[in-house]
């Protein structure tokens, strides 16, 4: 009720933007569109010419529909993790605002993080964990300063043991490997983990499957 969808992958460059200007000229109140990605509306990334062409159209819309434009561009392989070609390029120097999501297998995490940032104020990173095929956001893979700092696991608050769990505990695993995985989170010795897994199964946050292994409950 609040999206449009549509499958554009089997059309050419100048056919997806056509359909891209229908559809604001008859939704002129859109005000986002989303576009995955960005590499599908040219036909050589390397091309200056055509790359400050999609900029300029990009632009165009941007003034006539008053809209945000938000596209996928994937990074190179080298060093630096470059925006691809002459139009990676362009979208660096013309976005108002670029983005960089970065995947961590070992942690099964995506972080999503300012890389430039020309009109708005810089933000803290936005971690997604996938748990049980659902995507939940935490404020960060590490212990919390704040946190982190306090000697009693008693005094830690739910929503930090619950993030906490989320980090160590994405997949069923048994006591030894739990502590294992708490004491390289919070960076103290096996006491102290077992402290915080104790404070774990008292407040019920995980329990032990049949299995024999844990698993977290929320």
């Amino acid at each position: 009720e609040w999206a449009h969808f549509y499958s554009v992958r089997e059309d050419s460059p100048s056919e997806i933007k056509a359909l891209i200007e229908t559809y604001l000229e008859n939704n002129p109140e859109c005000p986002i569109v989303i576009i995955d990605g960005i590499l599908d509306l040219c036909l050589d990334y390397n091309s200056e010419v055509e790359s400050r062409q999609l900029i300029n159209w990009f632009k165009k819309l941007t003034k006539v529909y008053n809209c945000l434009f938000i596209g996928v561009l994937h990074q190179g392989k080298g060093v630096g993790n470059q925006t691809l070609g002459h139009l990676g390029s362009n979208c660096d120097r013309w976005a108002s605002s670029t983005l960089e999501v970065v995947k961590d297998k070992d942690k099964k995490t995506f972080t999503l993080q300012p890389r430039f940032l020309r009109s708005s104020e810089d933000f803290d990173p936005i971690v997604l964990m996938n748990y049980d095929n659902q995507w939940q956001q935490i404020d960060s893979v590490k212990m919390p300063e704040n946190e982190g700092n306090k000697s009693n696991p008693m005094d830690f608050s739910e929503m930090t043991h619950k993030k906490m769990i989320l980090q160590t505990l994405a997949i069923e695993k048994p006591y030894k490997d739990l502590i294992a995985d708490i004491m390289e989170l919070t960076a103290k010795g096996t006491n102290y983990a077992k402290k915080i897994c104790k404070v774990w199964i008292e407040k019920n946050l995980i329990v032990k499957n049949t299995k024999n292994l844990y698993v977290k409950t929320f």
